[in-house]
């Protein structure tokens, strides 16, 4: 990214963001625009480093309507599927400062997520879990009306920029949609070894 590029949005971030963290934010923005330019109704993001654990990528792709089909079922008016590790403890935890993510850490129902259950709520036997602000955003499938929120907010630089794995959150709390985040039970996507993972491109500058 241009030097320029980087001090514009830096300017509107809550932290001085890295060039790898920028990098993915403006990828996502990519995908958003495009899904929503084909109306989908939803949108798989998968960053360079995403393993399927099952199986190749197509047999992924060819699982996506039958997730998306069990997650409506159970809360039709979901938002987010996190495919990757869920972890809401970590998530508070790498936050060196709660100014970084004040709407967020000054929720008490997430500091109470973290401290009683890090890795969410099931939603009875059926192989799902609702879940809380997480890290690892390499596999997410985003609903249309929160792709249309996430991109206003991008326009609008509000709330202030911050990694993909905060300032999705912080979206999706501005509008009142921390509730409606699922993942399944069993871990379908990890990060691939020898590939830098999204929270390592983060932290620094490429």
């Amino acid at each position: 990214l241009p030097d320029e590029q980087v001090g514009a949005l830096n300017q509107r971030a809550r932290r001085p963001l890295s060039r790898g963290e920028l990098g993915i934010l403006l990828s996502n923005r990519q995908c958003w625009t495009h899904a929503l330019e084909s109306k989908w109704e939803w949108c798989l993001v998968l960053e360079d480093d995403a393993e399927f654990l099952h199986g190749s990528a197509l047999q992924l792709l060819g699982l996506l309507e039958h997730l998306v089909h069990a997650a409506s079922q159970l809360e039709p008016n979901w938002q987010l599927l996190v495919l990757s590790p869920v972890d809401t403890d970590d998530f508070v935890a790498c936050i060196s400062d709660d100014a970084h993510a004040p709407s967020l850490l000054c929720d008490r129902r997430l500091r109470a997520c973290a401290r009683t259950s890090p890795n969410a709520a099931p939603l009875d036997d059926s192989g799902w879990r609702r879940i809380g602000p997480t890290c690892h955003a390499f596999a997410w499938i985003y609903r249309a009306q929160l792709m249309k929120h996430l991109l206003d907010g991008f326009a609008q630089m509000e709330p202030p920029l911050n990694p993909l794995d905060v300032w999705t959150w912080e979206v999706m709390h501005e509008h009142g949609m921390l509730d409606l985040a699922l993942a399944p039970d069993e871990l379908l996507v990890s990060a691939r070894r020898g590939v830098g993972s999204v929270k390592e491109a983060q932290g620094h500058d490429e």
